[in-house]
């Protein structure tokens, strides 16, 4: 029911708490942004020292914010690249395909394994549950002349889940094509993301890549 003060006898009438101190310092609870990230249900205004950034940062009710930059904390994510260079057949049979990405550890361009858990081509498991934004593409060198049906789309537990791109392509002649895209959902823990594409190229037949690229952040 009183002010509490620490090193003086009379704190200002406007704090209920305060410390006075020349040569001691006040060292609020310190943890990385990921271990932040895991606390449950902090109140708004909770307070924190995040050593992965080197700032104070504050809860606002729906994430931390990091003091020293004003801005959100640094985002989490698993990015996957490759140029594949003709070096790897895009089927263009009407059927969906997981995108190439992740053959070798190379194609892992960075991973927060706190949040994610990298499982095979083009499939990822969400460790922690929150929300996510994708993306990803897909190029190949000789997409065929005519009308060619296409789609990049995620997948959730094995179900169509949205999409990045999709639509039909008319090509004059033969030539370079792609296509990307972006998706945003909420997922749980261990939910099973992956980026799937389909292509109808004139006859079914395959196609020779040129790039795959797909990214995970959690926001």
């Amino acid at each position: 029911m009183a002010q509490v003060g620490i090193n003086t006898s009379n704190p200002d009438p406007s704090s209920i708490f305060q410390i006075d101190s020349t040569t001691g310092t006040f060292v609020p609870p310190r943890m990385t942004s990921a271990q932040a990230a895991l606390i449950v249900n902090p109140l708004k205004g909770a307070m924190v020292y995040l050593s992965d950034v080197n700032s104070l940062a504050t809860f606002d009710g729906l994430t931390w914010i990091a003091q020293a930059a004003i801005a959100p904390l640094p985002v989490s994510s698993i990015t996957l690249y490759r140029n594949i260079a003709g070096s790897e057949t895009i089927k263009g049979n009407s059927s969906f395909q997981n995108i190439p990405l992740g053959e070798t550890l190379s194609e892992i361009k960075s991973n927060d394994p706190t949040y994610f858990e990298f499982i095979s081509d083009g499939k990822v498991r969400v460790k922690i549950a929150g929300t996510y934004q994708i993306s990803g593409g897909i190029a190949v060198r000789d997409f065929k002349t005519g009308d060619n049906k296409y789609i990049l789309a995620v997948f959730k537990n094995n179900n169509r889940h949205g999409y990045l791109s999709r639509g039909y392509a008319s090509m004059p002649r033969t030539d370079y094509w792609g296509t990307s895209g972006v998706f945003q959902d909420t997922f749980a823990v261990n939910d099973v993301i992956e980026v799937r594409y389909y292509i109808t190229n004139p006859g079914g037949t395959d196609l020779n890549g040129d790039f795959a690229n797909m990214a995970i952040t959690k926001l």
